[in-house]
C-alpha cells in the first residue's frame, strides 16, 4: 500500500512524503556516510520504514484533540483558546495541517529509530545496537521483540521513553506536542467539535 499523506484521512498512514522525508534527513546533523545508507534505500524501502515509525507515534499521547472524524493518524488536532476560539495545532495555528516539526520527527523516527534497530546499529551509520530489533510481527497483535525484551509497537509510552532518553533530537521535535501525561478538563468547550470525515 502506498503512502497516504492526506490530511486528516481515515486511510492515511504518513504524515510525510519520500520526498520531504529525504529533504529533512538530507538538512539533518548526521554524517555524510550516515545520510548515504538513507539515500541508498529504495523508495518502497522508505515508505515501509515511515509507516512503521507512523504507527509508532499513533500511540504516543499527543496532546488536544483530532481534528477530523475517523482521521486515521493522530494529526492534524486543535484546541480551544482560552477566548473560545477553535485553535489547530500547526506551525501558524491558522490552518488544518501538520506541523512540519512532527514530519520531520516521523522521518528521523524512520531512520534512527526503526532504521538502525532493524540493522542492528547503534547509529544510522555504525555499531551494534543494544537494543535491537529481533522479530517484527504486523500480524494480529503488532508487536516488536527487542534482543532486552518485547513491546507492542502502539505502545506509546515504552517508544516515548526510548525516545526521550536515546534521541534528544526527535525529542525537542516533539516536546511540545504530547504529554505522558492525560489532562481531564470539566469545560466543555474546552473539546472542540470534530469536521465531517475526510473522503
Amino acid at each position: 500500500m502506498a503512502l497516504n499523506t492526506t490530511v486528516g484521512s481515515k486511510t492515511a498512514n504518513s504524515f510525510c512524503t519520500v520526498v520531504q522525508a529525504d529533504a529533512y534527513i538530507a538538512a539533518s546533523l548526521w554524517s555524510a556516510s550516515d545520510k548515504a545508507l538513507w539515500t541508498a534505500l529504495s523508495d518502497s524501502e522508505v515508505e515501509a520504514l515511515l509507516k512503521l515509525a507512523a504507527i509508532m507515534m499513533c500511540g504516543m499521547g499527543w496532546i488536544k484533540y483530532p481534528v477530523y472524524k475517523k482521521q486515521a493518524l493522530p494529526f492534524p488536532r486543535w484546541y480551544v483558546d482560552d477566548d473560545g476560539n477553535d485553535v489547530y495545532v500547526n506551525d501558524d495555528d491558522s490552518t488544518v495541517g501538520i506541523p512540519d516539526a512532527i514530519k520531520k520527527a516521523q522521518a528521523y523516527i524512520a531512520f534512527d529509530v526503526v532504521y538502525r534497530a532493524l540493522q542492528d546499529r547503534t547509529s544510522p551509520g555504525d555499531g551494534v545496537a543494544g537494543e535491537a530489533i529481533e522479530r517484527l510481527s504486523l500480524f494480529g497483535d503488532v508487536s516488536i521483540g527487542f534482543s532486552k525484551g518485547e513491546t507492542s509497537i502502539q505502545n506509546g509510552s515504552a517508544w516515548e521513553d526510548i525516545i526521550s532518553k536515546e534521541h534528544w533530537e526527535i525529542a525537542v521535535l516533539i516536546g511540545k506536542y504530547y504529554s505522558p501525561i492525560e489532562w481531564v478538563s470539566n469545560n466543555e468547550r474546552a473539546i472542540p467539535d470534530m469536521e465531517d470525515e475526510v473522503a
